[in-house]
Order: C-alpha cells, then sequence, then structure tokens
C-alpha cells in the first residue's frame, strides 16, 4: 500500500467491521451505523453487543427472582432489555440495569437491604408494599426526630473506569413534614478508609417542599403538595477505578442535631 492510499471499508470483512465497532461504544457504533450502510450491516452482530454487555452479565442475571428465563433472539435485543427494564436480583433487594449510551453497570438497593436506624420499631417505620415501587417492600416513615440510613455497596459490582453518582430515592405522602426545615448530613465513603476521610455534604431532602413553604410566606393561598411526590438527593459523585477493592457506603442521610420529627417513604438508593 503506498503513502496517502485509502481503503475502502466495503472490502473489509464483516467480521473486521464488527471488530471495529465493538471497540467503540452503544452510542457510537448506532451514529457509526447511521452514516454508513457497511456499519449499519454489522451492528446486529452478536460479537458487537456481547462486548458491550459486562463481562459478568451471565452471574448477575443468575441471581434474578424472574420467574422466566432470559431468552432473547440476540445479544442486542438482551442489551437494550437490560436498558429498559431493571432487572431484581439478590433476592429482590437490589435492581441491575444497563446505561444505555455506555453500557455501564447501575444498581438500585431497596429498602430491605439498606440499614434504617430504628426500622425495627413499629411505632416509628412501617415495612410494606407501595405504589409503583419496583420492590416488593418499601419501609415508611411514621414519626421519628433522628433520621439516619446507610447503604453500602460492593466496589468489584460496579464497571471499572468510571464515574459514579449514588442518589437516595423517596416519596413524600400528603401528611410529610419536617423535611423542609433542616438539611441533612449526606456522604460517600469507601468503607477500608479511615474514619472521617469522606467529605461530608448538607441537602434538604424535601427542596420543593422548602421552596413551596417560602413562597407561601409571600403568598397566603400558598400551593398544595401532590398525593404522592418522588423525589431524589444525589449524595455524592466518585470515580470507580480498575483496581479498586471494597465496599462503597454510598449513603449515609443523617438529621443534624435539633431537629424536629419527620415522616415520609423511603424507597431505595440508586447507584449510577
Amino acid at each position: 500500500m503506498t503513502q496517502g492510499s485509502t481503503v475502502d471499508l466495503c472490502v473489509l470483512p464483516e467480521g473486521c467491521i464488527s471488530n471495529i465497532l465493538s471497540l467503540t461504544s452503544p452510542r457510537d457504533a448506532c451514529r457509526s451505523s447511521v452514516v454508513s450502510s457497511v456499519f449499519r450491516s454489522s451492528l446486529d452482530s452478536d460479537s458487537v453487543w456481547e462486548r458491550f454487555l459486562p463481562s459478568d452479565y451471565q452471574q448477575i442475571l443468575s441471581s434474578s427472582i424472574s420467574p422466566s428465563p432470559f431468552v432473547f433472539s440476540s445479544k442486542k435485543e438482551l442489551y437494550l432489555h437490560l436498558c429498559n427494564n431493571p432487572v431484581l436480583i439478590d433476592n429482590g433487594t437490589k435492581t441491575f440495569a444497563l446505561e444505555k449510551c455506555s453500557g455501564k453497570k447501575c444498581y438500585m438497593i431497596g429498602a430491605k437491604a439498606l440499614s434504617v436506624v430504628g426500622g425495627d420499631q413499629p411505632e416509628h417505620w412501617c415495612w410494606g408494599p407501595f405504589p409503583d415501587s419496583r420492590f416488593s417492600e418499601v419501609v415508611q416513615l411514621l414519626d421519628i426526630c433522628w433520621l439516619e440510613v446507610r447503604g453500602r455497596m460492593e466496589t468489584r459490582l460496579l464497571s471499572p473506569s468510571t464515574t459514579y453518582v449514588a442518589y437516595m430515592v423517596f416519596d413524600f405522602t400528603e401528611s410529610a413534614f419536617g423535611f423542609d426545615y433542616y438539611p441533612a448530613e449526606v456522604s460517600v465513603k469507601l468503607a477500608a478508609a479511615s474514619s472521617g476521610g469522606e467529605e461530608v455534604k448538607a441537602a434538604y431532602l424535601d427542596r420543593i417542599g422548602r421552596n413551596m413553604r417560602q413562597a407561601a410566606n409571600l403568598d397566603p393561598m400558598g400551593k398544595e403538595r401532590q398525593q404522592f411526590r418522588q423525589d431524589q438527593v444525589k449524595l455524592q459523585p466518585w470515580i470507580m477505578h480498575r483496581r479498586e477493592d471494597g465496599c462503597r457506603r454510598p449513603t449515609t442521610p443523617t438529621e443534624p442535631a435539633g431537629t424536629q420529627g419527620e415522616r415520609g417513604w423511603v424507597d431505595g438508593d440508586r447507584v449510577g
């Protein structure tokens, strides 16, 4: 081949084109198929989407509680299913899904897998189903003066070389109160790290309610809260390094001293 010459992609074997696509990302592969018919014909190859799926996806799916097996006509169909339909795993205490553009792993930890201080005290907490929750049980906060919830995620389960963010996911009932007066302390840390190494931030769990209350001080009519309103609090991003080991504590919402009582629902903790 002389210097400066070009090669027509059409002369390359389809397996070579598939290998080129598999070395990109799902988003870039789909974009390439739009501008080139050569890439388009190779995009549906199982060898491409096998590379986009996590290397341990079969092991993860083996812990699913789905009554029906995961049978799909192609690896692309399986990939898209995992992007759009989180799978309940680990006895229904977590969900597993993929981020569509990158194929990175996303998890949600259900309330049953979280450490809820006082969660076994029926005068403060009530466990049961909740409309639209993907988990069979969530926990309802009845009345308490100290809110503390902790979650743990093994870092080996996450995608390497990826920036992750943890969120606390919850709902408010019509009678919920107390979350808009004082900020909660939230943090993410590596469990193996020395004590006090994490960055602690303050966040209002009911930001909308706080804004509504402030607006009501100006408008006597105020605004009514919806019967149920889902919210989430972004805790803190962190980079998942390739060789990082141990457990992340992705959520630690803790009320500061001097807070008043609260009521509401806790659905789970999302890591993605």
